[in-house]
């Protein structure tokens, strides 16, 4: 209980009324007692609770010394006069009463009453200010942006949570979301908030178990403490909250990291825990295909080296340290140089070669990749300008564009200063993007690439067929050169020792569907003669790799120059197209010269290319399964091909067109059932299941892949199944016996049917039957069947046992019906059975033969 201060103005008297037990035992209490009165202001900073005066204030004229006091005050007097105590108690003095010295007893009891009053009112603000400070502190405890613990309170959660439970493991999960700011320059630092709270929401939605402390650290961060199970998966909770995001924002690709730390001791320091887990998640950071990793000694140690690079990288980048390195480029059919690549090397003065990997993903990291980009970029200008004074018959040099670049920069102005800088060509410069990039952020990508394109520079994807493709990447993004990654390559030549020739058969076909897009391609990584060769008999003629040529110095390519014929990589390279109009290249492949046809007529199932104007659906290409499906060939096809829609029945057109309407729409697969008209009857019609996917335009039609499967005989099966299902429920309902038809699972039976006949048996409704057996179990042949279930456990599966049993029944109203029942049951594989029965009341026997 909080003490009572009271401040005592002058006489000694009102401090003798203190030492009274009534009020001493009630309270406790200090007194401070003062006499003179210049001193009185000083003494308020005591913060005292009440204020005791005697008439000797009044008269000394010393009372203005209570003006502007909020401290409640008492007088007691003995003798005052009625007008004065009036002007007393109304004044601004916050004078709370006056009590006559009329007896001890009397100051003493009345001063118990206003300090009891007080003691409530303190009660009752102690307990207001309590649950402000307990509301305050959850409300400093709460990230304002998620709604979840932040980062002070997630600490201080965590080490409770490690005090409540000394016995259990625990880990710390941290994580975050790949090029966030990009997100935010994209959709804005508003609907980057608005993120950032759907996450925290789904946090606290899958940390349900009481042993979870999660929390907003900062920035895109997030932290949870828990124990795992050993069917945890990082993978499957990072996919989980990708999914969820992916939902609120479908135009954007989100990419989830997470590091993991086991807690080594509960007394351990939780911002170091953090600390280690965010190490953890940082060296999963540039690796596509990882998105979690666990803490462990050797990341401590990798951290370490990554410091001294940071420490060393911008003192290596003034003086120049790293270095041009070309790989040279070669048409293999001429062998002619036809370009190069630029690479980037760390000669460090003191510890010599330093290999991109160990640097490389560090910048690309902590953004430092941007100014080296940017260094080598220049510095590549610089070469191919001096190549040009030097008329060293220069070729085009490839440079690599990082992730980072294409968020951080104004690409197209950055290359078009270095061209005018440096008196070059477009074409000069040739820029490679890896493929990973396009998966991103594909909608700001493809701009850029769109924008240096206008600009004259072609624009590579390096690392195509790394294991992130998708052949939809080529269908949205404009590429100039796809580069094939060395690993594909590898595997695809190592059919000496796997006898297997299913990567060369990919290979093949990216290579030729690359030169039906007019996409010249870029082999890298070649070892061998047998590789370059293999390469040449697909198609494949440009190459880079150790073959040919390691990563060198300047002056060593210099001399390539000088001595090896050069090659320009031109749409010539990838072989003369027809003079088609552009909106037909994506459909080139229907050119059946060479072997441009071979993927197209080798598809499983009837595969064509339709055209539809609007009016008519025309046949462009089909294969010879198409034929096959239809029951038809080649020649007798080309009587409906102009139009196959007069041999759609006409129920079933709109549904077709629809369905090419809906494929225009949504640039995905449509689906349709169809009934066709016989090619050679034309009262005969058969049904086809169809599969259209719009894949290009011209001027005044729309082009579509088509597939059809012959469902005709399904069909006729689904009719006649449906007849015959239809006239046995016909007869079941009209013959005069009664039938049930039931199954059991697990000593339970389950009503399937009963016909009108036994309702009427029963004296009730199908209904009624129905209902109460559902509810009851314990209806309609119940015993019986039950009893013959037992006894057919040794029976084998599929074998039917047919029963004979005389059988009564009581119905619903009472009276008792006899029958004959006819059962028979199946055992299924599941041990669950199969039950039908026919019943047919039977007269009761007399009881005797007076009876009859």
């Amino acid at each position: 209980m909080k003490e009572f201060k009271i401040l005592i103005i002058h006489d000694n008297f009102l401090k003798d009324i203190f030492a009274m037990s009534e009020i001493q035992d009630s309270f406790d209490y200090t007194i401070t007692s003062i006499e003179n009165f210049k001193y009185f202001r000083g003494h308020l900073k005591n913060e005292f609770d009440l204020i005791l005066f005697s008439q000797s204030l009044v008269e000394s004229g010393q009372i203005e010394l209570l003006e502007g006091i909020s401290i409640p005050s008492v007088g007691v007097f003995q003798h005052l006069e009625e007008q004065l105590q009036l002007e007393l108690l109304n004044s601004p003095y916050h004078i709370e009463e006056i009590i006559p010295f009329e007896s001890i007893r009397l100051i003493i009891a009345k001063l118990n009453k206003i300090l009891v009053r007080h003691k409530l009112e303190n009660q009752q603000f102690e307990k207001i200010k309590t649950n402000y400070e307990e509301e305050k502190s959850i409300l400093f405890e709460i990230d304002p942006i998620t709604e979840i613990y932040n980062e002070q309170a997630f600490i201080k959660k965590t080490e409770q949570l490690l005090k409540d439970n000394p016995d259990q493991d625990f880990y710390i999960l941290r994580f975050d979301i790949d090029h966030f700011k990009a997100f935010n320059e994209n959709y804005t630092f508003k609907e980057g908030n608005v993120l950032l709270k759907a996450i925290g929401q789904k946090i606290r939605e899958l940390s349900y178990e009481n042993n979870v402390a999660y929390g907003h650290i900062r920035g895109d961060h997030f932290a949870i403490c828990s124990t795992i199970s050993e069917e945890f998966s990082p993978e499957i909770e990072i996919e989980t909250l990708r999914k969820h995001l992916q939902w609120l924002y479908p135009d954007w690709y989100f990419t989830l990291r997470m590091g993991i730390y086991k807690i080594q001791s509960h007394d351990e320091d939780i911002y170091l825990a953090l600390s280690r887990a965010l190490i953890a998640l940082y060296s999963v950071k540039n690796n596509f295909n990882i998105h979690h990793a666990f803490y462990d000694d050797s990341l401590k140690t990798n951290l370490l080296d990554e410091q001294i690079l940071a420490s060393e990288m911008v003192t290596a980048l003034e003086q120049e340290q790293f270095s041009v390195y070309l790989q040279p480029q070669y048409d293999y059919a001429t062998n002619s140089l036809m370009g190069a690549e630029a690479l980037v090397r760390w000669i460090h003065p003191e510890k010599g070669l330093i290999s991109p990997d160990k640097f490389i993903p560090f910048f690309e990291n902590n953004g430092f990749i941007t100014r080296l980009d940017l260094y080598m970029w220049e510095h590549v200008a610089i070469l191919l300008h001096q190549w040009k004074e030097q008329h060293l018959n220069p070729v085009p040099v490839s440079v690599n564009i990082s992730r980072r670049d294409i968020y951080e920069l104004n690409l197209p102005d950055v290359f078009s200063s270095l061209i005018k800088k440096y008196e070059l060509m477009p074409s000069d410069i040739r820029l490679e993007i890896t493929e990973s990039a396009y998966m991103e952020n594909p909608d700001q990508l493809i701009k850029v690439v769109q924008d240096l394109q206008a600009l004259g520079f072609q624009v590579e994807m390096d690392d195509f067929g790394s294991g992130y493709s998708s052949l939809n990447t080529l269908k949205d993004v404009p590429v100039d050169v796809l580069k094939l990654d060395m690993k594909f390559i590898r595997n695809a030549t190592a059919t000496e020792q796997n006898n297997s020739s299913r990567s060369g058969s990919i290979l093949s076909s990216i290579v030729r569907m690359a030169s039906w897009l007019q996409i010249p391609v870029i082999a890298e990584g070649i070892e061998s003669k047998s590789q370059a060769e293999y390469l040449k008999s697909i198609g494949c003629f440009f190459m880079q790799g150790y073959y040919f040529g390691k990563p060198m110095p300047v002056d060593e390519f210099e001399k390539l120059l000088t001595f090896v014929p050069s090659a320009n990589l031109t749409e010539d390279s990838v072989g003369h197209l027809e003079d088609i109009q552009p909106e037909y290249y994506s459909i080139d492949f229907l050119d059946a010269t060479n072997q441009k046809a071979l993927l197209f007529n080798s598809f499983v199932g009837g595969a064509a290319i339709i055209e539809w104007t609007g009016t008519k659906v025309e046949i462009i290409r089909v294969n010879e399964e198409f034929c096959r499906e239809l029951s038809t060939d080649r020649d007798h096809l080309k009587s409906i091909e102009k139009n196959i829609l007069v041999n759609i029945r006409d129920c079933c057109q709109n549904a077709f067109l629809s369905s090419l309407a809906d494929s225009k729409k949504s640039g995905s697969e449509a689906f349709c059932e169809i009934q066709f008209k016989s090619i050679y009857d034309e009262n005969k019609y058969f049904w086809l299941r169809t599969r259209c996917r719009h894949i290009g335009k011209t001027v005044t039609s729309d082009i579509y892949y088509f597939s059809i499967d012959n469902i005709d005989f399904r069909m006729q099966l689904l009719d006649l199944n449906t007849m015959l299902t239809e006239q046995l429920q016909s007869i079941m309902e009209y013959i005069p016996s009664g039938i049930i038809c039931a199954h059991s699972k697990d000593n339970i039976i389950y009503l399937d049917y009963i016909n009108e006949a036994f309702a009427k048996m029963m004296h009730s409704t199908v209904a009624r039957i129905t209902s109460y057996f559902e509810n009851h179990n314990d209806y309609i042949l119940i015993d019986l069947v039950k009893k013959e279930l037992e006894s057919i456990e040794d029976t084998p599966i599929f074998e039917r046992k047919v029963l004979r049993h005389k059988y009564q029944q009581k119905r619903t109203d009472g009276t008792i019906f006899n029958g004959e029942a006819i059962l028979q049951i199946m055992r299924k594989k599941d041990n669950s059975c199969t039950l039908s029965a026919i019943l047919n009341e039977i007269p009761e026997e007399p009881k005797n033969p007076e009876d009859k």
